[in-house]
């Protein structure tokens, strides 16, 4: 009887690291939670809400399942002053900004030209890019699929998670994909379009009827 019970110990100690060894460790990632610091910067709407600040170029979202709705208008660039939350996956980063902190800092000017790098097929997995870069661990794959839907809703960026990098899609005139791609979150496609560079940002102009599932 003893020999039996140490045997199943044993078999259940094994199992569990198997098990853990199984298991793809979280990505290296940071959500500063509840911290939110002062950043000013140029915001720009096109061809998704981002700021420049401090030679950096941050992704702009708003709390919760929601995208950044302060913004300069389309086309355009405003000096501003807020206060977010930093989220951050390798080089790309984004701010939580607090809702009510948004303060223009001067004139309107032009956005930032995007530097275009042609036509480009992408396969990879929708993703929300909130959680992607660090709101949720895991912020992608199959558990997090329904999550991803709300958010991609919600108005947060759309992204293709792809060659070990983040693309973040829109539509061929930078019109903002949501509902388009929600029905495809967490799942693997196939998607082309015109690849453009906005500082370290990568970005997919890409018509939704272009995507085929794998």
């Amino acid at each position: 009887m003893r020999t039996t019970v140490v045997c199943l110990l044993g078999f259940g100690a094994l199992l569990a690291i198997l098990l853990a060894a199984g298991q793809r460790p979280f990505a290296p990632s940071k959500f500063e939670f509840g911290v939110f610091r002062i950043y000013n910067g140029i915001a720009e709407q096109t061809p998704v809400p981002s700021m420049i600040s401090g030679g950096e170029r941050y992704l702009l979202v708003g709390p919760g399942k929601r995208g950044a709705t302060e913004m300069a208008p389309p086309g355009r660039a405003l000096p501003v002053e807020l206060q977010g939350s930093l989220i951050e996956r390798g080089s790309t980063r984004m701010l939580e900004v607090l809702p009510g902190s948004w303060k223009p800092a001067g004139p309107e000017g032009r956005s930032t030209p995007a530097v275009s790098e042609g036509v480009h097929t992408f396969t990879g997995e929708i993703v929300d890019s909130k959680c992607y870069l660090g709101v949720m661990n895991p912020g992608e794959g199959k558990v997090h699929r329904q999550c991803a839907a709300r958010c991609i809703s919600g108005g947060v960026p759309a992204a293709i998670a792809a060659n070990g990098g983040l693309i973040l899609l829109t539509g061929p005139d930078d019109r903002p994909l949501s509902r388009e791609l929600s029905p495809y979150a967490g799942e693997r496609v196939t998607i082309r379009g015109e690849l453009i560079r906005l500082g370290q940002l990568q970005i997919l102009r890409a018509d939704p009827a272009s995507i085929t599932r794998e």
